[in-house]
């Protein structure tokens, strides 16, 4: 039996421009937001990938194209002379970097509302690694928790920085005020709305992961 990894299988949050152009959550589960231009197909899981076309999961690839959208980064990658679209969380990628995956499943006939396209083959996975990347636990990233507000899938944090304080979004992690957090790297989104909490942030910063110190 098929196992879809976490990704594909939760009710992820996935932001859409609402008629004000402002990014809000959105539902992506196998099929919600694939199907086609003219009402037809919808996406389904692969059983088979095309020739030509790289298995992403398989070893290191290089970033050729990146966007990110409706929260979440999607990245066109090469492996050995060939090419393969992957979507997973929300992470700063830069064309050129090499990449690894984490498992992931080869969705046929996917469309992105966010993009506005559809994609033959796209591998939805549940993470994005550049080797070698570490966080830096002087680099500023990171604070004193001030408010932790779980919502589904993600937990958004109010956060004592350097600079101020600041609102992040998190894959759901169990996290106490007072505590301390930090991250190497993160997506800012502004005006971003939370349907789920029904609020609307002037800025918050998406995570791929947060450390707890």
């Amino acid at each position: 039996m098929l196992r879809y990894p976490a990704f594909v299988c939760i009710t992820a949050v996935a932001l859409a421009s609402s008629a004000c152009g402002s990014p809000q959550e959105n539902d992506l589960t196998p099929g919600s937001e694939g199907s086609s231009a003219d009402g037809g197909a919808q996406a389904v899981a692969a059983t088979t990938v095309p020739s030509g076309t790289a298995d992403p999961r398989s070893s290191t690839a290089t970033v050729k194209e990146t966007a990110n959208a409706a929260g979440y980064t999607y990245a066109l990658l090469e492996l050995d002379g060939e090419e393969a679209w992957v979507a997973g969380p929300m992470t700063v990628l830069k064309v050129g970097d090499e990449v690894s995956v984490s498992r992931g499943v080869p969705m046929s006939n996917f469309t992105s509302s966010a993009l506005g396209r559809t994609f033959e083959l796209i591998y939805l996975v549940d993470s994005f690694t550049i080797p070698g990347a570490t966080a830096s636990p002087d680099d500023g990233s990171g604070g004193e928790v001030l408010e932790v507000i779980p919502a589904g899938d993600y937990t958004y944090l109010r956060v004592q920085g350097n600079e101020g304080e600041i609102w992040v979004a998190a894959p759901a992690t169990p996290v106490e005020v007072g505590a301390r957090v930090a991250w190497a790297d993160a997506v800012p989104m502004d005006d971003f709305t939370s349907s789920t909490l029904n609020r609307t942030f002037e800025q918050i910063l998406f995570l791929g992961s947060i450390e707890i110190r």
